[in-house]
């Protein structure tokens, strides 16, 4: 993405390029530490094997003694990173993350965001957050995600996200 510098979300200017590849990484490790594991549970992958840079963990499986200690690990690091995000936004004061454009950054928020609001798989995860649901105290966050959900083929595309379990 950042080699092809005519992309209609690439940023424009160095610091936006460092903004976002700052939210990219983010992401990156949003996926690896909670996403990706939690999709082991959702699907139920707990035989261990290398997948997606990282170990597969056996306390996936619901039948593991330790499943309902990882799924709170899993929740925890989830509130964690979120609330971490929810800082920067708001200490960056910008519409989204890197500036008031928004950038290919944000939709990999959008998609981190939605995958959790919306498919299927989380629905238990969801729950167990309460009436507050999993994004309580992260405004910005759900904000910035809404944003990127009203544009034009975000928007066209966002009902992959209903039918999918993960």
């Amino acid at each position: 993405l950042e080699k092809t510098s005519d992309g209609p979300l690439t940023p424009k200017d160095t610091k936006s390029k460092f903004l976002a590849k700052d939210a990219w990484n983010f992401c990156n490790d949003y996926y690896s530490f909670f996403l990706s594991p939690m999709h082991d549970v959702i699907m139920n992958h707990a035989e261990p094997h290398w997948r997606q840079g990282r170990n597969t963990d056996p306390r996936a499986n619901p039948e593991h003694e330790k499943h309902a200690d990882f799924v709170s690990e899993l929740s925890t690091l989830h509130k964690q990173r979120m609330g971490r995000l929810q800082k920067k936004l708001a200490a960056a004061g910008t519409a989204f993350c890197a500036g008031d454009e928004c950038t290919y950054a944000d939709l990999f928020i959008y998609t981190c965001v939605t995958t959790v609001l919306n498919c299927k798989g989380f629905t238990a995860f969801r729950e167990s957050c309460g009436e507050e649901g999993p994004f309580a105290g992260c405004p910005m966050v759900l904000e910035l995600a809404a944003k990127v959900g009203e544009r034009e083929k975000v928007a066209a595309a966002a009902g992959i996200f209903d039918q999918a379990p993960v």
